[in-house]
Protein backbone atom coordinates (compact mmCIF):
# COMPACT_ATOMS: atom_id res chain seq x y z
CA UNK A 1 0.00 0.00 0.00
CA UNK A 2 2.86 2.35 0.85
CA UNK A 3 4.38 2.01 -2.60
CA UNK A 4 1.05 2.72 -4.26
CA UNK A 5 0.64 5.82 -2.09
CA UNK A 6 4.13 6.92 -3.12
CA UNK A 7 3.16 6.63 -6.80
CA UNK A 8 0.02 8.68 -6.12
CA UNK A 9 2.06 11.36 -4.34
CA UNK A 10 4.04 11.77 -7.57
CA UNK A 11 1.09 11.39 -9.95
CA UNK A 12 -2.27 11.68 -8.12
CA UNK A 13 -4.28 11.05 -11.30
CA UNK A 14 -2.44 7.89 -12.34
CA UNK A 15 -5.03 5.38 -13.55
CA UNK A 16 -4.97 1.88 -12.13
CA UNK A 17 -3.33 2.61 -8.79
CA UNK A 18 -6.54 3.01 -6.78
CA UNK A 19 -7.82 -0.22 -8.32
CA UNK A 20 -4.67 -2.07 -7.23
CA UNK A 21 -4.94 -0.57 -3.75
CA UNK A 22 -8.59 -1.65 -3.63
CA UNK A 23 -7.65 -5.21 -4.58
CA UNK A 24 -4.99 -5.23 -1.88
CA UNK A 25 -7.43 -3.99 0.79
CA UNK A 26 -10.03 -6.50 -0.43
CA UNK A 27 -7.59 -9.42 -0.18
CA UNK A 28 -6.59 -8.23 3.28
CA UNK A 29 -10.24 -8.00 4.38
CA UNK A 30 -10.86 -11.57 3.19
CA UNK A 31 -7.98 -12.93 5.23
CA UNK A 32 -8.67 -10.87 8.36
CA UNK A 33 -12.42 -10.28 8.17
CA UNK A 34 -11.73 -6.57 8.67
CA UNK A 35 -14.69 -4.36 7.83
CA UNK A 36 -12.31 -1.38 7.82
CA UNK A 37 -10.27 -2.96 5.01
CA UNK A 38 -13.45 -3.72 3.08
CA UNK A 39 -14.54 -0.09 3.37
CA UNK A 40 -11.06 1.05 2.30
CA UNK A 41 -11.30 -1.24 -0.74
CA UNK A 42 -14.67 0.22 -1.68
CA UNK A 43 -13.33 3.76 -1.36
CA UNK A 44 -10.34 2.93 -3.57
CA UNK A 45 -12.55 1.39 -6.27
CA UNK A 46 -14.77 4.49 -6.16
CA UNK A 47 -11.71 6.74 -6.49
CA UNK A 48 -10.52 4.70 -9.47
CA UNK A 49 -13.88 5.22 -11.16
CA UNK A 50 -13.58 8.97 -10.51
CA UNK A 51 -10.23 8.97 -12.34
CA UNK A 52 -11.16 6.39 -14.97
CA UNK A 53 -14.93 6.00 -15.46
CA UNK A 54 -14.26 3.24 -18.02
CA UNK A 55 -12.50 0.97 -15.49
CA UNK A 56 -14.77 -2.06 -15.72
CA UNK A 57 -12.79 -3.97 -13.11
CA UNK A 58 -13.41 -1.35 -10.42
CA UNK A 59 -17.10 -1.23 -11.30
CA UNK A 60 -17.24 -5.02 -11.16
CA UNK A 61 -15.55 -5.19 -7.74
CA UNK A 62 -18.01 -2.64 -6.34
CA UNK A 63 -20.88 -4.62 -7.84
CA UNK A 64 -19.60 -7.81 -6.25
CA UNK A 65 -19.15 -6.11 -2.89
CA UNK A 66 -22.73 -4.80 -3.00
CA UNK A 67 -24.05 -8.18 -4.14
CA UNK A 68 -22.27 -9.94 -1.29
CA UNK A 69 -23.76 -7.43 1.12
CA UNK A 70 -27.28 -8.04 -0.22
CA UNK A 71 -27.64 -4.61 -1.87
CA UNK A 72 -28.81 -5.87 -5.24
CA UNK A 73 -29.87 -2.50 -6.68
CA UNK A 74 -26.37 -1.08 -6.28
CA UNK A 75 -24.83 -4.38 -7.37
CA UNK A 76 -26.87 -4.26 -10.57
CA UNK A 77 -25.85 -0.63 -11.18
CA UNK A 78 -22.14 -1.40 -10.97
CA UNK A 79 -22.32 -4.68 -12.90
CA UNK A 80 -24.19 -2.83 -15.66
CA UNK A 81 -21.48 -0.15 -15.68
CA UNK A 82 -18.80 -2.83 -15.99
CA UNK A 83 -20.67 -4.48 -18.86
CA UNK A 84 -21.27 -1.15 -20.59
CA UNK A 85 -17.52 -0.59 -20.67
CA UNK A 86 -16.56 -4.23 -21.31
CA UNK A 87 -19.48 -6.21 -22.81
CA UNK A 88 -17.55 -9.50 -22.82
CA UNK A 89 -16.69 -9.38 -19.09
CA UNK A 90 -17.58 -12.93 -18.09
CA UNK A 91 -17.44 -12.42 -14.32
CA UNK A 92 -19.66 -9.32 -14.56
CA UNK A 93 -22.26 -11.36 -16.48
CA UNK A 94 -22.13 -13.95 -13.69
CA UNK A 95 -22.38 -11.29 -11.00
CA UNK A 96 -25.36 -9.52 -12.49
CA UNK A 97 -27.03 -12.88 -13.12
CA UNK A 98 -26.65 -13.77 -9.43
CA UNK A 99 -28.15 -10.41 -8.44
CA UNK A 100 -31.07 -10.96 -10.83
CA UNK A 101 -31.58 -14.52 -9.55
CA UNK A 102 -31.89 -13.31 -5.97
CA UNK A 103 -34.50 -10.78 -7.09
CA UNK A 104 -36.48 -13.41 -9.01
CA UNK A 105 -35.60 -11.86 -12.39
CA UNK A 106 -34.72 -15.24 -13.84
CA UNK A 107 -35.26 -14.30 -17.50
CA UNK A 108 -32.67 -11.54 -17.17
CA UNK A 109 -30.33 -13.83 -15.25
CA UNK A 110 -30.66 -16.52 -17.90
CA UNK A 111 -29.57 -14.23 -20.74
CA UNK A 112 -26.47 -13.14 -18.81
CA UNK A 113 -25.62 -16.72 -17.89
CA UNK A 114 -25.88 -17.82 -21.51
CA UNK A 115 -23.59 -14.96 -22.50
CA UNK A 116 -21.09 -15.97 -19.78
CA UNK A 117 -21.17 -19.55 -21.07
CA UNK A 118 -20.59 -18.35 -24.63
CA UNK A 119 -17.49 -16.53 -23.35
CA UNK A 120 -16.21 -19.45 -21.27
CA UNK A 121 -18.04 -22.79 -21.50
CA UNK A 122 -15.64 -24.31 -18.94
CA UNK A 123 -16.79 -22.20 -15.98
CA UNK A 124 -18.72 -24.46 -13.63
CA UNK A 125 -20.35 -21.53 -11.80
CA UNK A 126 -22.13 -20.49 -15.01
CA UNK A 127 -23.57 -23.96 -15.51
CA UNK A 128 -24.64 -24.31 -11.86
CA UNK A 129 -26.44 -20.98 -11.88
CA UNK A 130 -28.03 -21.69 -15.25
CA UNK A 131 -29.33 -25.02 -13.90
CA UNK A 132 -30.93 -23.18 -10.98
CA UNK A 133 -32.46 -20.54 -13.25
CA UNK A 134 -33.79 -23.12 -15.71
CA UNK A 135 -35.35 -25.04 -12.81
CA UNK A 136 -36.90 -21.86 -11.40
CA UNK A 137 -38.34 -21.12 -14.85
CA UNK A 138 -39.89 -24.60 -15.03
CA UNK A 139 -37.50 -26.11 -17.57
CA UNK A 140 -36.50 -29.31 -15.78
CA UNK A 141 -34.93 -30.92 -18.86
CA UNK A 142 -32.51 -28.04 -19.50
CA UNK A 143 -31.85 -27.75 -15.79
CA UNK A 144 -30.74 -31.40 -15.70
CA UNK A 145 -28.49 -30.92 -18.75
CA UNK A 146 -26.92 -27.84 -17.17
CA UNK A 147 -26.42 -29.63 -13.87
CA UNK A 148 -24.79 -32.58 -15.66
CA UNK A 149 -22.37 -30.16 -17.35
CA UNK A 150 -21.67 -28.54 -13.96
CA UNK A 151 -20.86 -31.93 -12.42
CA UNK A 152 -18.67 -32.88 -15.37
CA UNK A 153 -16.63 -29.70 -14.93
CA UNK A 154 -16.64 -29.72 -11.13
CA UNK A 155 -15.75 -33.39 -10.73
CA UNK A 156 -13.00 -33.11 -13.32
CA UNK A 157 -11.08 -30.41 -11.47
CA UNK A 158 -7.77 -31.21 -9.89
CA UNK A 159 -6.80 -29.88 -6.46
CA UNK A 160 -4.44 -27.41 -8.17
CA UNK A 161 -7.25 -26.01 -10.30
CA UNK A 162 -9.50 -25.62 -7.26
CA UNK A 163 -6.71 -23.79 -5.40
CA UNK A 164 -6.14 -21.55 -8.43
CA UNK A 165 -9.84 -20.65 -8.45
CA UNK A 166 -9.67 -19.51 -4.82
CA UNK A 167 -10.61 -15.81 -4.87
CA UNK A 168 -8.32 -15.05 -1.94
CA UNK A 169 -5.36 -16.20 -4.03
CA UNK A 170 -6.07 -13.82 -6.91
CA UNK A 171 -3.44 -11.25 -7.72
CA UNK A 172 -4.08 -7.52 -7.57
CA UNK A 173 -4.40 -7.41 -11.37
CA UNK A 174 -7.29 -9.86 -11.51
CA UNK A 175 -10.89 -9.54 -10.41
CA UNK A 176 -12.75 -11.47 -7.77
CA UNK A 177 -13.94 -14.71 -9.31
CA UNK A 178 -17.55 -15.74 -8.92
CA UNK A 179 -18.04 -18.81 -6.78
CA UNK A 180 -20.94 -20.98 -5.80
CA UNK A 181 -22.05 -19.43 -2.54
CA UNK A 182 -24.51 -21.79 -0.90
CA UNK A 183 -26.02 -18.99 1.20
CA UNK A 184 -26.89 -16.70 -1.69
CA UNK A 185 -27.57 -19.46 -4.22
CA UNK A 186 -30.32 -20.88 -1.99
CA UNK A 187 -32.29 -17.66 -2.23
CA UNK A 188 -33.01 -17.92 -5.94
CA UNK A 189 -36.67 -17.13 -6.44
CA UNK A 190 -38.45 -20.04 -8.00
Amino acid sequence: IGEYKQVLSIDPRRAGIHYRMGRTFLAKSRSTGSNEDKQAASAEFEQELQLDPLNASSAYELGEMYRSAGDFANAQKYFELALKNYPDFEEAHLGIAAAFMTQGKNDLAQSHLKKAISLNPENEVSWYRLARVDRAMGDAADSQKDLAKFHQLHDGKSAAQIDAANPAAASADEVTKQTIDARSEEHTSE
